[in-house]
């Protein structure tokens, strides 16, 4: 499951940590680095950070019929799990 993050600072990075101890494949900025998104909505120097993740959609998704995978339901609950971390972070730092 490839993450991305704008800034590599520490803080931002170890949210991912979850995600790999859930067995998933994490990567930051690799393969690509630099998603309009980001840029556009994140501003670190003022203190808006952004969090772009892309997902393979066969985690949760039958290429060949659009209907939900063997794992959506997993993949729900970790995303859940995730979601939960983030927010509790953030909260953390307001």
């Amino acid at each position: 499951m490839p993450s991305r993050l704008r800034q590599k600072s520490s803080s931002w990075v170890k949210l991912i940590t979850p995600f790999r101890e859930l067995g998933y494949s994490v990567s930051v900025n690799d393969p690509f680095k630099g998603a309009d998104s980001i840029r556009r909505h994140g501003n670190p120097a003022d203190g808006v950070n952004s969090l772009q993740i892309e997902m393979v959609k066969g985690l949760y998704m039958q290429d060949d019929n659009f209907n939900k995978s063997a794992d959506y339901d997993r993949v729900r609950e970790d995303l859940g799990k995730f979601a939960a971390t983030v927010s509790a972070y953030v909260r953390s730092k307001i």
